[in-house]
């Protein structure tokens, strides 16, 4: 929503990736903001509606098909080798159901939004013959 200014270096990065779908969803933005973005090789939505964060997310995630979903705020920025990490260990882990990166604010320092990351689960044990 109104993010036309951040939209574009937070998704050029991840466009245009055979192993990277990248969808936008723009929340009814009186500011536009998809149009900063026309060129690049994503799929593109307009909400209608302003109906949040997790609106947008919703209406994005429904529209496509993938075994893994990374929501992202358009103020963010994530290199392609670490969504294909975060979807690696989702696949390398069946107890697995969900991973987030470590978030670093601009300066390289923890983000103060950070909470708690529980351990990692055990190896799982071999199956009984």
């Amino acid at each position: 929503y109104n993010s036309g200014d951040q939209l574009r270096s937070c998704v050029e990065p991840l466009s245009g990736r055979a192993d990277i779908r990248v969808t936008v969803v723009d929340n009814d933005s009186p500011e536009g903001g998809l149009e900063t973005i026309a060129d690049l090789d994503v799929t593109a939505i307009q909400s209608g509606a302003n109906g949040g964060f997790s609106f947008g997310c919703n209406i994005g995630w429904r529209s496509g098909h993938a075994p893994a979903v990374l929501f992202l705020n358009p103020d963010a920025r994530i290199a392609p080798d670490a969504v294909l990490r975060l979807a690696g260990e989702l696949d390398g882990d069946p107890r697995l159901g969900i991973v987030g990166p470590l978030i670093r604010d601009g300066d390289g320092a923890l983000d103060p939004s950070q909470r708690r990351v529980p351990p990692r689960p055990p190896p799982l044990a071999p199956a009984p013959l």
